[in-house]
């Protein structure tokens, strides 16, 4: 019998509340580093992290087991609740509201990879 073999590969997108340039560069590796921390947490692997001072993009692979929308929700509703309340509770930080970006889509992943690299070039966080 063949064992079955399954690859989940999700693209979040998470915006701040109303656009609002939140994630400044002293902001930006605390929480890219709480997020990773947190995936790992769930058993999901962060593959790239990146973003702009109103969004990141995530790309993360998952296994079969993990309830998606559950890990979204934990890692989403901590990272903010980690920088509102704990790294920067005398300031304002929200993510918007509307669920993210999700597609299971493995064909994509290159692309989604390159939109990150670029991303980051622009930013010169890698050469």
């Amino acid at each position: 019998m063949r064992a079955s073999y399954s690859r989940i590969f999700i693209h979040l997108i998470w915006t701040t509340w109303d656009r609002l340039d939140l994630i400044d560069d002293t902001l930006e590796p605390i929480l890219y580093n709480f997020i990773a921390k947190k995936c790992r947490q769930q058993n999901g692997i962060l593959l790239q992290i990146g973003g702009t001072s109103n969004h990141v993009h995530l790309l993360v692979k998952l296994l079969p087991a993990i309830n998606i929308g559950q890990f979204v929700k934990n890692i989403k509703g901590s990272s903010s609740h980690y920088i509102a309340q704990i790294v920067r509770p005398d300031s304002f930080f929200k993510w918007q509201r509307p669920l993210p970006d999700m597609r299971r889509f493995p064909y994509l992943l290159g692309t989604y990879q390159r939109c990150l690299h670029t991303l980051l070039l622009k930013k010169n966080t890698i050469k």
